[in-house]
């Protein structure tokens, strides 16, 4: 008699990769003349796709990661096991935050935006690509499904043009035009963005410039006016960008960030908003080609979040480069 297949149901999966997919990769930069390193990463060329399907849950974010060669998340023992800690705690992870009830929901991050390998100098193309969702639940203050598929790299210079991501696993189809944030005022360079809310806990706010998503390389941002706070029983006001200082837990949109920081977030990019003082900004690196938000990082005691937190923050930005 054979052996019946073991039937693995996934509330966290990822629909593409799919298992054994040969990918293009885009080299990692390199300064001239040196050739590019192959044993560093470079970006995956196509968007990742997935769905979570746990219900009756608060969905947190998904966060997603590559590790070169082949790892398995089945055996902690095991020498090449894949943790989920590593994916969650990893500057090299894509974070797509979500903060909401959802089920289903379908997931996608932006082209080239996860780290990936072609091959290294021994030859090796293998790729590992986990997933873990984070929740809330009824049964257990917090959750985590995970998935792990391993695909082939193919180093290519130039990334092809995107296909379509197939129409089961795109987001939420026909939704409302997401609100953007512009300046109010202009200070020679400086650009102020007035009374951002801190209620947008899961998407955060969308920075603009004519119009247009803020886009740059390099910014200098200072906060000013923080001022906000939760409806709930003894809830401390929050005056300063940076928090309490103290890593929040798995109920906050980052976990392991400091609880209730303002975040600026692009999907590679995390950064802890600290300066108060435009004499003295923080200067932050960012991808040209992906939106500028802010988070707060709150963490809820209680669900759903929404409602929850009042109040707001001003922020000076000046484009560097």
């Amino acid at each position: 008699m054979s052996k019946a297949k073991e039937i693995k149901l996934f509330s966290n999966e990822i629909s593409h990769p799919a298992e054994g997919d040969k990918l293009d990769v885009k080299v990692p930069l390199s300064m001239p003349p040196m050739p590019p390193d192959p044993n560093q990463p470079g970006t995956l060329c196509i968007p990742c796709t997935g769905i979570a399907t746990r219900s009756n849950a608060y969905l947190y974010g998904i966060w997603i990661r590559c590790l070169k060669g082949v790892w398995q998340d089945t055996n902690p023992s095991n020498p090449n096991y894949f943790p989920n800690t590593d994916v969650t705690s990893s500057s090299q992870s894509v974070y797509i935050p979500v903060g909401a009830f959802v089920s289903p929901y379908a997931w996608t991050t932006p082209a080239a935006s996860v780290p990936a390998w072609g091959a290294d100098s021994t030859g090796n193309t293998k790729n590992t690509i986990k997933s873990v969702a984070n929740y809330y639940t009824m049964a257990a203050s917090a959750a985590q499904d995970s998935d792990l598929k391993h695909f082939d790299g193919n180093w290519v210079n130039v990334c092809s043009p995107a296909k379509a991501v197939d129409a089961d696993v795109t987001l939420d189809a026909m939704a409302a035009p997401e609100p953007m944030y512009g300046p109010t005022q202009k200070d020679g360079d400086w650009l102020l963005y007035e009374g951002l809310p801190v209620s947008a806990i899961g998407a955060g706010n969308l920075l603009s410039r004519h119009g247009a998503p803020l886009r740059a390389s390099v910014l200098a941002v200072a906060a000013s006016r923080v001022y906000w706070t939760s409806i709930l029983s003894n809830a401390a006001v929050i005056r300063r960008p940076c928090g309490d200082l103290v890593a929040s837990g798995f109920a906050s949109p980052f976990a392991g960030m400091p609880r209730n920081a303002l975040i600026v977030h692009q999907p590679q990019h995390r950064h802890v908003l600290m300066s108060e003082c435009r004499d003295k900004p923080d200067l932050i690196h960012v991808d040209r080609n992906t939106d500028i938000r802010l988070h707060v990082n709150f963490e809820s005691p209680v669900f759903p979040t929404a409602g929850l937190l009042v109040g707001s923050y001003d922020l000076w930005v000046k484009v560097i480069d």
